[in-house]
Order: structure tokens, then C-alpha cells, then sequence
């Protein structure tokens, strides 16, 4: 696109309208985006998740995603947001920060009354999203801590992370145990060997338990057996085997995984092999509601 021929009043004026249609397009996703998780659409099309749809569906980075989807959260819980992400009041930014620090209150068990949420958000609107992180970390330090992982190379990633004191206690004591081994352990080389004698504990679980956890107890009639917990999890190579049936797409997802009656016990479905899959548990949660 060449804009060249513009003058420069006429440059900033369309700038202006196309900075006040961003705000009105975000506003308008932000509704779309509650629509489909009321609709629960993500899980219907194959995504483990909001943000597993967002990421993999529209190649949003997992910030962006996860920006968005706090902001709709914001407009769901409190829907006299919407004119201030209209007007440019607060940026997806700002609400996404606000959201955050609404549910870490909540979860403490010092969740904000209507009124405060709302005397809260009238007094960031309008500030720059420095200003709303400075205000937001007075108010409760917790919420600047945030993981966050990033490639920095081809087969690189950059953790972030903050630690508490006692669990950085129980690293020195790992570190000090295999020093025997590597006197100068790195927490890198450190997380590798934690991360390797997790894995070879979890996969033994597996071979003698299958899922990793407590045994699968169907509701009714005798519980699944070892061996065939773990041919159901071997076909599925441990992944979420829910599959959209116009677009095929599969889930694949390997996080709460759970063994699941195709045909439900109580409708008369059996224990044979053919009868059982592995879903994720949003997915088993999803096919169990379509079924009431």
C-alpha cells in the first residue's frame, strides 16, 4: 500500500478512523469470542481449549490469545466495560490485566463487591498500561508474577518463572545431593535430570495404571482392566481422540486425558475394545452434556 500521495492532515485523519474501527472490531471479537465459549464451538471444532482455538486456528501468540480471552472474561463478568474498550478508556491491555487481578482477589477469598470492581476499573480508565500494572501491584504484588515461556532458537525455550523460597530451598538440596555427579549442576541441567526421573516414575505408573493417575472406575459394571487400559491408551498414542465429524479434525490434546465409553455404560455400551477411547477431559465433559 502506497500512501505517499496523502497529506499529512489527510494521514492522521485516517488514522484516526482506522484506530477507532481497530477498537470497535476488537469490541465486536471480544463478543464473538463469548459467544463460542457459551456455545463451547472450540471443543465442538476439536480444541482442547479457548485458547488452544485462538492459537492454533488463528495463529493469535499465546500472549495475544491469552489477552483476548481475559478481556471477553472481563466484558462477561462485568458488561459495563464495554464502552470504555470501545471509546480506547481501557485496551484489551489494561482489561486483561484487571481480569487477572479480579480472579487472583476471588481466589484469596477477597473478591471486589460489584461496585468496587467497577469504582476500580472507572479509576485505571484512561491510564497507560504502565500506570495499570504500577496501580494493580500496589494493590496486590501477586499480580505482576506470571510465568512465561518463549523460543530464543530453534530448539530453545526461555522459562520465566517465580519460585518461593522454600521451594528454592528444595532445589539447593537436589543440586547438593548430585553434586557428586555434577559438583556446578546449572538449574537447566538440573530441571533435565527432574524432568527425566519424573517421566520414567509417571510412564512405569503408566504401564501398571495406564492414565497416570487413579485407575479408571466406570459408573457402572466392572472396572476396566490394566491391560486393557493400556491398549486403549497405546491405540491412542496418549492423546485426546475426539474428532470433529465434518472437518476430521482431532484434538490430540495430552493434558487430563481419560478413558471414555463411546456408547455410555447406562445406554447399554460395553467394555470391549471397540467401545473405548481416550478424550481429554473437556472433551469427555463436552460428549457427557450432549448425552443428558
Amino acid at each position: 500500500m502506497n500512501l505517499k500521495h496523502l497529506s499529512n492532515q489527510d494521514l492522521t485523519s485516517k488514522l484516526k478512523l482506522l484506530v477507532q474501527e481497530e477498537r470497535r472490531l476488537n469490541l465486536e471479537l471480544l463478543h464473538h469470542l463469548k459467544e463460542i465459549e457459551i456455545r463451547r464451538l472450540h471443543l465442538q471444532l476439536g480444541y482442547s481449549s479457548l485458547f488452544d482455538y485462538l492459537t492454533r486456528e488463528f495463529s493469535y501468540s499465546e500472549d495475544a490469545a491469552y489477552q483476548r480471552i481475559s478481556a471477553m472474561r472481563l466484558l462477561r463478568d462485568l458488561p459495563q466495560v464495554e464502552k470504555k474498550i470501545e471509546s480506547g478508556e481501557l485496551s484489551l491491555t489494561a482489561a486483561c490485566k484487571i481480569q487477572k487481578y479480579l480472579q487472583i482477589e476471588k481466589k484469596s477469598e477477597k473478591a471486589l463487591a460489584l461496585v468496587q470492581a467497577l469504582e476500580l476499573i472507572d479509576s485505571l480508565a484512561g491510564k497507560s498500561t504502565r500506570q495499570v500494572e504500577k496501580e494493580l501491584a500496589d494493590r496486590n504484588p501477586i499480580v505482576e508474577i506470571h510465568e512465561r515461556a518463549r523460543a530464543v532458537g530453534p530448539d530453545q525455550i526461555e522459562l520465566k518463572m517465580i519460585i518461593s523460597e522454600e521451594t528454592n530451598i528444595k532445589l539447593q538440596r537436589l543440586k547438593n545431593l548430585l553434586s557428586h555427579k555434577k559438583p556446578k549442576m546449572s538449574y537447566v541441567e538440573l530441571l533435565g535430570q527432574m524432568a527425566d526421573l519424573a517421566l520414567e516414575k509417571w510412564d512405569k505408573a503408566k504401564q501398571r495404571n495406564v492414565s497416570g493417575g487413579a485407575p479408571q472406575k466406570p459408573a457402572l459394571g466392572k472396572a476396566l482392566s490394566r491391560s486393557l487400559q493400556r491398549h486403549v491408551w497405546q491405540q491412542a498414542q496418549g492423546r485426546c481422540q475426539y474428532r470433529h465429524p465434518q472437518s476430521k479434525k482431532t484434538c490430540g490434546s495430552q493434558f487430563q486425558l481419560q478413558i471414555d465409553h463411546i456408547h455410555p455404560r447406562f445406554h447399554g455400551g460395553s467394555n470391549g475394545k471397540d467401545n473405548l477411547q481416550l478424550l481429554c477431559a473437556q472433551h469427555n465433559r463436552f460428549k457427557g452434556v450432549d448425552l443428558i
